[in-house]
């Protein structure tokens, strides 16, 4: 329903990994345009993953 009222920009989307941690994240940043008069909010989300390494060449993702 956002959508409909407000113009959406996509900014950047990219992954952060820390191998030392086993971490890593995608992470998107959008900007929601304001209505009328009001000023643009910009908006980052970050859905975050650890993840383990199973033998030579694998791993696993847990959320």
């Amino acid at each position: 329903m956002v959508a409909r009222l407000l113009p959406i920009t996509l900014r950047q989307v990219f992954q952060r990994i820390d191998v030392v941690s086993k971490d890593f994240g995608n992470i998107v940043d959008v900007e929601l345009g304001g209505p009328w008069l009001l000023l643009p909010v910009e908006v980052m989300a970050t859905l975050a993953h650890k993840f383990g390494i199973i033998g030579e060449v694998g791993f696993c993702v847990q959320c």
